[in-house]
């Protein structure tokens, strides 16, 4: 999805921004109680070759972003799993699941915050300043990329963010459910009357959404 060519970097503008997107989100995570996983040295080692490539380009902050929010989602596959791991062993309403419920609700929370303000950076300001740039180099003959061009006139981004945020929303519903019917779990277990079985589907219904999320980006 980065869009920085070799022989066009991106608009000096915009490597004077004050607080380029992937800062602002990462002072949003720091700000919150599972940022020191989420920004481990593990989840900001570069393994995209793309963030050699375009070190010396504004838009790598992008680059940089996205992998920590693969890395952000990775560690949300895990505590997904690990919550269907517990409700095997210790099935609701105990405290070990809940306790794993909202660990895995609380990540979930701050990674959708930081995307949805990483894509308003990208769809309000980054994507249409480097169309305006790459227009203006093609008309001045200092270079360009066609292609490029091309490709932020078809909105693709655009499209890109609409189809995540519905993936986000899935997942955050799925989420809620899990909350509510643990609570009704944990108030009809004080009359005899428990019965887990729907948490166990919804487990497994977040399990898939958490994969598919995690493929997609």
């Amino acid at each position: 999805k980065g869009v920085c060519s070799e022989q066009d970097e991106a608009p000096q503008e915009l490597s004077s921004t004050p607080t380029p997107p992937s800062l602002a989100a990462r002072k949003h995570l720091d700000q919150t109680p599972s940022s020191s996983e989420m920004l481990s040295s593990k989840a900001l080692v570069d393994t995209d070759p793309a963030s050699t490539r375009f070190s010396n380009c504004a838009l790598v902050e992008i680059i940089h972003l996205h992998d920590c929010l693969r890395n952000a989602l990775s560690s949300l596959q895990s505590d997904v799993l690990s919550l269907q791991t517990t409700f095997q062993k210790c099935p609701p309403p105990s405290e070990e699941f809940a306790e794993a419920q909202r660990q895995a609700e609380a990540r979930f929370k701050v990674i959708w915050s930081v995307f949805q303000a990483h894509s308003k950076a990208e769809d309000d300001y980054i994507w249409p300043k480097l169309k305006e740039k790459q227009e203006q180099n093609i008309k001045s003959g200092k270079g360009g990329d066609r292609n490029v061009l091309e490709k932020l006139r078809e909105e693709e981004y655009e499209e890109d963010h609409e189809e995540e945020e519905k993936l986000f929303q899935g997942l955050s519903e799925t989420m809620e459910s899990i909350r509510r019917a643990l609570s009704t779990t944990t108030t009809e277990s004080s009359t005899g009357s428990s019965s887990p079985i729907s948490i166990s589907i919804l487990v497994e219904n977040l399990v898939h959404k958490t994969i598919q999320m995690t493929s997609h980006l």
